[in-house]
């Protein structure tokens, strides 16, 4: 029987990590393409310069020649960028390559989410204190956790939440309402993308009163769009 292997080398990269990346792939694209850009220009200087020489040349005499000197200095200037050239393809590709690998460990906010103080003495003592917890108070430690930024205890929820089976669940974990988050970590945009119209006011209205801990990239805070879900549930 064959069994599915795991990828389980992949290196740890935070988000701040993978924005790095990327940041430094676009900008190793823009040098690329300037050194690129150059050396055409240069090819062409060159060009004009010939052509300017040979003025008392007949056109096919002159057309011979110009191709000669532009091809030969063509490939002079691809010999002399060449180890640039090359470098910016390695590091382009190095880069987009620990992207790619880093996709894994970002594929859903629940798996982001359950990772959160993994291991720490506080996440496991609050899986214990809601272990017995019913529907009420899951539904208000969830929304506590949301309001208060508390990621811990949003992850534990997430543990107490996956050994319940989905219909006597007292929140969900899906997302349906797509928040805009600024950067002081209050919900300042929400639009709903699917349920009950009659509903969709009403939970608009409680996530503008959420609060966030504000995303962070390269120490400062900045705006991001998050999904989250709400669940009406009759008493």
């Amino acid at each position: 029987m064959a069994i599915k292997k795991v990828a389980l080398a992949n290196r740890w990269m935070s988000v701040t990590d993978v924005v790095d990346r990327l940041r430094r792939a676009r900008e190793y694209r823009e040098q690329q393409s300037t050194l690129l850009n150059s050396l055409e220009g240069r090819a062409k200087q060159r060009r004009d310069e010939v052509e300017r020489t040979l003025a008392d040349l007949s056109p096919s005499q002159r057309a011979s020649i110009v191709m000669r000197t532009v091809s030969g200095h063509r490939a002079e200037l691809k010999r002399a960028s060449l180890d640039g050239r090359v470098a910016y393809i390695r590091s382009i590709s190095k880069l987009q390559d620990e992207v790619m690998s880093a996709k894994a460990h970002y594929q859903s906010p629940v798996q982001m989410l359950a990772r959160e103080g993994l291991g720490s003495e506080r996440r496991s003592r609050l899986i214990h204190q809601i272990e017995k917890s019913g529907s009420v108070e899951l539904a208000s430690l969830a929304a506590l956790a949301a309001s208060t930024g508390d990621k811990e205890l949003g992850a534990a929820l997430l543990t107490r939440n996956s050994g319940t089976p989905i219909n006597e669940r007292a929140f969900s974990s899906q997302e349906v309402a797509d928040a805009l988050v600024g950067e002081d970590g209050n919900v300042h945009e929400v639009q709903v993308t699917s349920g009950a119209p009659l509903l969709a006011k009403a939970a608009a209205q409680a996530v503008k009163q959420w609060r966030y801990q504000p995303f962070q990239l390269n120490g400062k805070p900045v705006s991001i769009h998050n999904q989250i879900t709400i669940q009406f549930k009759l008493p």
